[in-house]
C-alpha cells in the first residue's frame, strides 16, 4: 500500500474533544483498510485567513499531519468522510514527494539541458562584440 500524508486543520477544542477528533480520524482510516504510521501536531495558531465551514467562521485552528498507508481506491471515500466531520475545518491528502533521481546521473546528459553552463554569459559577450 502506498504511503500518504493527511494534513488537518481542526477547530480549537479542549484536550479531550481534540483526542476524540483524532481518534475518529484514525478510525476512518483503519475502517477502510489503512494503517496509521505517525501523528504530528504542528501548532495551535491563527489561521492565515478566515475559514468558514457550516456557516461558522474560524480564526484559529490546530494543525496536524498524519502519515498513513491506504489502498488507492479508498482515498475518495476517506476524503468525503473527513469532509463531513464538523470539527475538521480543512483536510488534504497528499502523496509525499519522492526524491528526484536524475536520469543521466553519470556522464553528459542530452535531455534538453544546456550543455555549457556558461552559455548565457557567452551569448552576452558575443552580442556585445557585434555592437563594435
Amino acid at each position: 500500500m502506498p504511503v500518504y500524508e493527511l494534513s488537518l486543520i481542526v477547530r480549537c477544542l479542549e484536550r479531550p474533544q481534540l483526542h476524540q477528533v483524532l481518534r475518529r480520524t484514525a478510525e476512518h482510516i483503519m475502517k477502510r483498510g489503512g494503517i496509521v504510521q505517525s501523528w504530528e501536531k504542528y501548532a495551535k495558531t491563527n489561521l492565515p485567513y478566515k475559514m468558514r465551514k457550516n456557516d461558522v467562521a474560524y480564526l484559529q485552528g490546530n494543525y496536524f499531519f498524519v502519515k498513513f498507508s491506504s489502498p488507492i481506491t479508498e482515498l475518495v471515500d476517506l476524503n468525503e468522510e473527513l469532509g463531513r466531520d464538523v470539527d475538521i475545518i480543512r483536510r488534504h491528502i497528499v502523496a509525499p514527494d519522492e526524491p528526484f533521481d536524475r536520469p543521466c546521473k553519470y556522464g553528459p546528459c542530452v535531455w534538453g539541458e544546456i550543455p555549457n553552463p556558461n552559455y548565457e554569459k557567452m551569448i552576452g559577450k558575443l552580442r556585445s562584440f557585434r555592437k563594435y
